[in-house]
């Protein structure tokens, strides 16, 4: 009966000793901040050579953007959504991390943290009027609940105007539909090189949305609906090499559905229908970057077989 007295005793005293220890221990309640975001938006460059610049589309700037995706840390476990009122950004779910952390945003596409390599997946939309703009950010590494995000466009811009050279002056051409065919839609923008790497998926973008006749003055490509522009990921187009045309072409080229004739005489197309002509197009888009280009349509428009229209 001693032993067990002895035995108690300890166990109480271990209990007593337990209990002294854990209401010593401070007690530390940590508290979630809200999320405050700072954001600004870089305007997109002007090509040195653009000239006028019509507003097409949709670029985004402080007037217009009002969400984002916002992410940190491993994976696609810590997920904000960030929406704009009045001039206040708000973060769903609106509570900052714990220690220090790198934010990364984008406008569009799908975010992929590549085991701490991250970039965004992005496809060009093939219908131009539903693109959308694609503009990034990363913050520097911060400690505590403010994040200052200075948001980057990362596609390419591009305007188009359209003309038949002198050289074509006597030649009647009327288009139905320009397309811009053999470019790469889509690719993935990596936030640490700031550039990207290109998928291997091409697509034709259909330039306008009604017929028009070719002047040898430029006149903007979409006479209809006051042109838009064309959001490109950044790429150098390759032209195409005159040879004919198959599923095989691999080269840039722009396809005029359309009719061209000299007086009386059809060279594409007849009166009542349209045919097909091809004009080889190249040239390095780059990216956070408006290109206005000049489609002129000359000597080097050729039929599906390559062969130059001037010599049918």
């Amino acid at each position: 009966m001693k032993q067990a007295k002895i035995f108690l005793s300890i166990l109480l005293g271990i209990c007593f000793f337990t209990a002294c220890s854990n209401e010593d221990d401070p007690v530390v309640i940590v508290t979630a901040q809200p999320l405050v975001i700072h954001v600004e938006e870089t305007p997109m460059n002007p090509e040195a050579t653009t000239g006028r610049e019509i507003t097409r589309g949709t670029i985004v700037d402080n007037s217009n953007f009002s969400a984002f995706g916002l992410r940190y840390g491993d994976e696609d476990t810590h997920i904000y959504t960030v929406t704009k009122s009045g001039n206040t950004w708000t973060a769903d779910p609106n509570y900052a991390p714990l220690g220090t952390n790198t934010f990364y945003a984008f406008s569009n596409g799908t975010f992929i943290w590549n085991a701490g390599r991250p970039y965004v997946q992005f496809t060009v939309d093939e219908t131009i009027s539903a693109q959308k703009d694609l503009v990034v950010s990363k913050s520097a590494p911060i400690t505590g609940n403010e994040v200052n995000l200075s948001f980057t466009h990362v596609c390419s811009a591009v305007q188009f105007d359209i003309c038949k050279t002198a050289g074509m002056a006597d030649y009647t051409i009327e288009v139905n539909t320009v397309e811009l065919c053999n470019v790469v839609k889509e690719g993935d923008y990596y936030y640490g090189t700031n550039s990207w790497t290109l998928g291997s998926t091409k697509t034709n973008y259909t330039l306008n949305t009604a017929p028009f006749t070719l002047d040898t003055t430029p006149a903007d490509l979409d006479m209809a609906s006051g042109s838009q522009y064309l959001f490109m990921i950044p790429q150098t187009l390759t032209a195409w090499d005159k040879t004919a045309i198959s599923g095989s072409t691999t080269g840039c080229y722009l396809h005029l559905n359309c009719k061209i004739r000299k007086g009386g005489t059809y060279k594409i197309g007849s009166a009542g229908s349209y045919g097909d002509a091809y004009l080889p197009v190249g040239g390095e888009f780059e990216q956070n970057t408006k290109h206005k280009i000049t489609l002129r349509v000359g000597t080097a428009l050729r039929n599906v077989s390559g062969t130059q229209i001037t010599s049918l």
